[in-house]
């Protein structure tokens, strides 16, 4: 079974990073795929922020390691035509790891365009749908 990376923007609206998490989370499910969801055990979903204990340098190493046990990486772009984030990182690895990446919700009405390397680099669908049965049709 591969595993699939669930990389997307945190830090911006954690209930979305975590909602859209779950959903994809049970469709990768259904399809025969392992999903790799680098928020669990992380977020209390009934204060929608991270628990105390967790450090960010916990965070940061268990996601390299998650990337490195993944096969593919599924990227949720929308937010990144707002600011940086640590979504970046997280495909600029990946492709060092010479991982698959397949990337959805980028806004294209965004005054500000994709980062030229995401763009060479990830394969992009404007919805998530369509990127998950592109996951499908190339990796199952």
């Amino acid at each position: 079974m591969k595993k699939v990376f669930l990389a997307g923007a945190i830090d911006s609206d954690i209930q979305y990073a975590w909602q859209w998490r779950l959903v994809v989370t049970e469709e990768l499910i259904k399809a025969n795929f392992e999903p790799v969801n680098p928020l669990r055990d992380l977020i209390d979903t009934s204060t929608w922020s991270k628990y105390d204990y967790v450090e960010d340098s916990f965070i940061f190493r268990r996601d390299l390691r998650d990337l490195r046990n993944s096969d593919i990486i599924l990227i949720n772009l929308s937010g990144l035509d707002v600011c940086p984030s640590s979504t970046l990182v997280e495909i600029g690895i990946a492709h060092q790891l010479n991982l698959p990446m397949i990337g959805f919700g980028f806004n294209a009405d965004s005054p500000r365009k994709m980062p030229l390397f995401v763009r060479e680099m990830v394969r992009t669908y404007q919805s998530m749908d369509l990127a998950l049965e592109a996951l499908e049709d190339y990796y199952v």
